[in-house]
């Protein structure tokens, strides 16, 4: 598994801009991964279902913590 933590961690962190909730959501993915190895369909690729995985449990964490949502941008000003 450990092969796979820098690649989950990167997607966790694009979707959650927080290292905290980063690490989080790819903790969330490897136990979600644990408990569904049954679900897993060898046809096809370990590392692809372990980032989807990632990916839900970090788009999951945003919608529910309210410190994971990047700022948005400024709004732009435009000159009278």
């Amino acid at each position: 598994m450990r092969r796979y933590n820098r690649r989950l961690y990167r997607i966790a962190r694009s979707i959650l801009s927080n290292d905290d909730l980063a690490e989080e959501a790819v903790r969330g993915a490897y136990f979600r991964a644990f408990a569904n190895l049954d679900r897993y369909e060898p046809a096809g690729k370990f590392g692809a279902w372990l980032a989807r995985l990632a990916f839900n449990e970090a788009l999951a964490l945003r919608r529910h913590s309210p410190g994971a949502n990047p700022q948005p941008a400024p709004a732009h000003r435009s000159r009278p």
